[in-house]
C-alpha cells in the first residue's frame, strides 16, 4: 500500500498531506484528495486513481439549428429511436449514432424533469 495523496492548485483549496494529523495507509488503486470546505472542515476525497483528473475535458458538441430540428421533429414522431433510424440520422446531420443517442437520452430526461 502506499499513501497517493494529491494536490490540486490553490483555488481547489488543497491541504499539504503534511499538515494532516493522522495519515492512513491506503491501496495504491485509491487517490485521496484532501480540501477544505466552505465551512473550513477538511474532507477527504478517495477516487480511483485510474480516473485521470488532469487530462483536458473533451469541447462540448454544440448542434446546429437545422440539426436540433430534424431530431425534434423525429422525437415527436417517437422519443425512442430505432437503430436503422439513428444511423440515417447521424448519416444525414453529419455526426455520430452516439451523438445522435444521447440527444435523444437527454431529450427523454427533459421531458420527465419537466413534469415535476
Amino acid at each position: 500500500m502506499a499513501n497517493c495523496y494529491n494536490n490540486f492548485s490553490q483555488s481547489d483549496k488543497a491541504v499539504a498531506p503534511n499538515r494532516l494529523s493522522k495519515v492512513r495507509e491506503v491501496p495504491e488503486y485509491i487517490r485521496v484528495i484532501i480540501t477544505t470546505d466552505s465551512h473550513g472542515r477538511k474532507r477527504e476525497l478517495l477516487i480511483p486513481a485510474s480516473l485521470d483528473l488532469d487530462r483536458p475535458k473533451r469541447p462540448r458538441i454544440t448542434f446546429q439549428n437545422w440539426q436540433i430540428d430534424a431530431m425534434e421533429q423525429e422525437f415527436q414522431n417517437s422519443p425512442f429511436i430505432t437503430e436503422e433510424k439513428r444511423k440515417l440520422l447521424a448519416k444525414t446531420l453529419g455526426i455520430t449514432e452516439t451523438q445522435v443517442k444521447v440527444w435523444f437520452q437527454n431529450r427523454r430526461t427533459k421531458v420527465r424533469n419537466a413534469k415535476y
